[in-house]
């Protein structure tokens, strides 16, 4: 090989077996240096055939070309990949095929290292690549409700005790108790009634009452608290009270959020 063929081969060893190597993602470069490799272990070759050294004689050469290899300083090439691997004066390169192995043993771990990353890579963003989807309506909070009890709820209506808190909020009785409608379950649960519509304590002791208003409940969920959402326009609009109605005329729903001992009301106008 002449002088030039011998630097090419020395910066492309330098790019897969330096400590900046990046000959991985590079598959022109890695199959010149595999080119170049060959015409060196065919000439290296053709020189063994005609002196026909001893066997031991070229494991040594093998051991202290490896042992080059690891001891090869660092300097600086007007390169853009960054410092190269040069061979040191009098030194000798890697000779016979152990050595023509150990190289591309070397190349194709690189490869395969490059491999692996890129299958991690790919299998992460499967795995955490999703469309997310907004848990908040980002409508404004129009009031914070606290206990006021100025509607008198029967002891034992949907579990109410002698502690549930009871909220009061334009025609609508809210209050928590142990359970909710239609068997929904949970601690707590958040119910609401239309307050002109609530059976007496008479009624509610003797088992024989009448209820003829709106009704909602939520209980809440582990982290989830106890939500109730009220529609305010539309054909499921007619069914809340008239006073809800006034008080929200261009109002689309209404959002009730159980807090401890308060209620968060949330209003959607459409805006």
């Amino acid at each position: 090989m002449d002088a030039a063929l011998d630097d090419e081969l020395r910066v492309l060893r330098a790019r897969a077996y330096g400590p900046a190597a990046d000959i991985a993602g590079d598959p022109a470069a890695a199959m010149r240096l595999r080119e170049l490799e060959d015409l060196r272990a065919q000439a290296q070759s053709a020189v063994q055939i005609e002196t026909a050294p001893p066997p031991l004689a070229e494991e040594a050469s093998d051991a202290a070309a490896e042992a080059a290899i690891a001891t090869v300083p660092v300097v600086d090439a007007p390169l853009a990949h960054g410092p190269v691997l040069v061979e040191q004066e009098g030194e000798h390169p890697i000779t016979g095929s152990r050595s023509f192995l150990l190289r591309h043993r070397r190349v194709l771990w690189l490869c395969s290292v490059a491999a692996s990353a890129a299958a991690a890579a790919a299998i992460t963003y499967a795995a955490v690549s999703f469309s997310p989807v907004t848990v908040s309506s980002n409508a404004p909070q129009i009031a914070t409700l606290t206990p006021s009890p100025l509607s008198e709820i029967p002891i034992g209506f949907f579990g109410l005790t002698e502690d549930s808190p009871v909220w009061d909020f334009h025609g609508l009785t809210f209050f928590v108790g142990a359970s909710g409608l239609n068997g929904a379950v949970g601690d707590p649960c958040l119910n609401v009634f239309e307050t002109d519509q609530l059976p007496t304590a008479e009624e509610v002791s003797s088992g024989s009452y009448g209820y003829g208003g709106i009704s909602f409940s939520a209980c809440q969920a582990g982290a989830f608290p106890a939500t109730i959402e009220m529609p305010l326009d539309g054909p499921a609009g007619d069914i809340v009270p008239s006073s809800l109605r006034t008080r929200f005329p261009e109002g689309k729903a209404l959002q009730f959020v159980l807090d401890g001992d308060r209620i968060g009301v949330f209003l959607d106008s459409g805006d």
